[in-house]
């Protein structure tokens, strides 16, 4: 967290380490439900890296050999010794087929036969929805666990504070329970009905002109009239000369409400993602959430600091790839924010939205997974493209260089030479020091 203010980092800290043992307590005993996946039978020079690769409707793609995959780690080609499809689960009713490659053991790493089965968690974030929203996301979850398989895994984890289910194969259990997942989000505003976009703005050129926080209140800067905070003074004060220290002000304040909810969100999903570390295999987190506000301004607030890097790498490492769905209802909650201004004017490119969006565009990208808007409705037809991805992978092993095994997190990168198709990898990797 780049910005500690007063007794409110404690308390934060409190809510990250209860997530963190919590998580761990809860999930822990699921391990020995878990599928075994492809192993390597001489893993000694190779690293496994689970490779999504799909075309444009979300179906994996067979049939590629080692050599269409390129792998860098730390900017350093890396070779690809094999390429085991491995079927988890039927893609939309027709089980696809794994091609066998020629080569000796080095070139067969577990050729898959019969789907393994996957690992899911759902996350919601409860205070991101409103009541409603948090039903209809709930009933879009009901619907994703209906048509699993039998054998996958799959359990529910509501943060920061809501009701959490380990992965179990009682999938009807674990419905029936749902009910108690109940969004708690807060409005976050005042008396000059800031937008999340003008409030980065404000900071932003508060921080240019040198505004800054002191102990005793805010030390405000005199601040060149011009972009978001002179329409906001147009729009608000009504020539009172005060209003203009007033909404500096409340733009700060606001900021750190911000702050506080996107590290509650980040420190929840943390504490999931620490739960899940010990499970083997491929697991799949499915995050359903409203946004998070995070500034794409320099100087702006709210700023979280490296917390999502951070997150991605730390699922990355744990073998989780997390798929962010951002259930967006940013348009409809500003106007009805701006209802009683009869000169408020919607504008059509709007950056609300991707303010919203930019921290799980980012932790969800570093963990080999996708960022994927629901501008309608709860999910529902996003979550039945989360299973048909999830049907298969790919098990590549990597030969590691000797440079790379020093245990330190490196930048990884996977291509594939075919055209027209999407490839999800994680970001990050890890390759183990030598045991003597």
């Amino acid at each position: 967290m780049s910005h500690e203010r007063g007794s409110s980092v404690p308390v934060q800290a409190s809510v990250a380490a209860l997530v963190v043992v919590t998580a761990v307590a809860l999930l822990g005993a699921a391990s020995p439900q878990v599928p075994q996946t492809p192993t390597f039978r001489a893993a000694v020079d190779y690293i496994a890296v689970d490779v999504q690769v799909i075309d444009r409707d979300g179906r994996p793609v067979d049939q590629l050999g080692p050599e269409k995959f390129d792998v860098s780690i730390g900017g350093k080609r890396r070779r690809v010794v094999s390429a085991a499809f491995v079927r988890n689960a039927p893609t939309d009713g027709v089980a696809p087929q794994a091609t066998p490659r020629p080569g000796g053991a080095a070139r067969s790493a577990a050729a898959a036969t019969e789907p393994t089965g996957r690992t899911f968690m759902v996350a919601i974030d409860e205070s991101s929805l409103d009541i409603a929203e948090s039903r209809g996301a709930a009933g879009a979850v009901a619907a994703f666990i209906k048509q699993l398989e039998p054998n996958d895994l799959v359990g529910v984890y509501s943060y920061p504070l809501g009701p959490r289910f380990r992965p179990t194969r009682n999938h009807a259990e674990l419905i029936s329970r749902l009910t108690g997942v109940v969004g708690s989000r807060r409005s976050v505003g005042g008396e000059y009905h800031l937008t999340p976009l003008e409030v980065v703005d404000i900071t932003a050129q508060m921080s240019k002109s040198g505004a800054v926080e002191s102990q005793t209140g805010f030390a405000l800067a005199s601040v060149d009239l011009t972009d978001t905070l002179a329409r906001v003074q147009q729009r608000e004060c009504t020539g009172d000369p005060r209003c203009l220290v007033s909404v500096q002000q409340e733009a700060l304040s606001m900021a750190f409400e911000y702050e506080a909810q996107a590290n509650r969100s980040l420190h929840g999903l943390r504490g999931l993602v620490s739960g899940l570390a010990d499970l083997p295999g491929r697991k799949t987190v499915v995050v359903l959430s409203g946004g998070i506000v995070a500034s794409d301004r320099l100087g702006g607030r709210p700023d979280v600091g490296e917390l999502p890097k951070l997150l991605g790498q730390e699922a990355a490492r744990a073998n989780i790839a997390i798929y962010a769905l951002h259930l967006d209802s940013s348009f409809l909650q500003m106007i009805s924010a701006r209802s009683a201004k009869s000169d408020f004017i919607v504008n059509s490119d709007d950056r609300n939205s991707e303010i919203l969006r930019k921290l799980m565009v980012d932790f969800s990208a570093a963990s080999g997974g996708a960022f994927i808007p629901v501008l309608l409705g709860s999910g529902d037809e996003v979550l039945r493209r989360v299973l048909r991805e999830t049907s298969a992978h790919y098990l590549l092993a990597v030969q590691a260089d000797e440079a790379d095994r020093d245990g330190k997190i490196r930048e990884l990168r996977v291509k594939v030479k075919e055209k027209d198709i999407v490839v999800r990898s994680r970001m990050w990797v890890v390759v183990p020091k030598r045991t003597s």
